[in-house]
């Protein structure tokens, strides 16, 4: 196929009709640049009238953040550091092993205590 087959045509004129079988080319009566309707699921229940993009109320709305958030602390900090050192420790020398993992241990109680106290 050559470049000249191609001129004179626009690309919506290769777009198949909404109803045309795959590999079809669409009917040349269609308006340029047309899109097809939207088609409902199999299954889906039918949308009341006048409710397309209808947000639901505010109050059963569901919120996007928790009612209270946590507060901050360095534990999970040290917690990342003892698993670090511990690591370290493995390859270089027992002592920053464990310290590693004596500042895992305490920052690990820590945080669990944190935790267990909120309200």
């Amino acid at each position: 196929m050559s470049a000249e087959s191609f001129e004179g045509s626009s690309p919506e004129e290769a777009l198949p009709a909404p109803d045309a079988p795959a590999g079809s080319l669409p009917a040349p009566d269609a308006p340029a640049g047309s899109l097809p309707a939207p088609q409902q699921a199999a299954g889906a229940l039918p949308a009341p009238e006048g409710s397309a993009g209808a947000l639901p109320p505010p109050m059963e709305r569901f919120l996007a953040q928790p009612a209270q958030m946590p507060h901050p602390t360095y534990y999970p900090f040290f917690l990342a550091m003892g698993v670090a050192f511990i690591a370290w420790g493995l390859i270089a020398t027992w002592v920053l092993t464990v310290g590693g993992l004596l500042v895992f241990i305490i920052s690990l109680i820590g945080w669990i205590n944190i935790l267990r106290h909120e309200h």
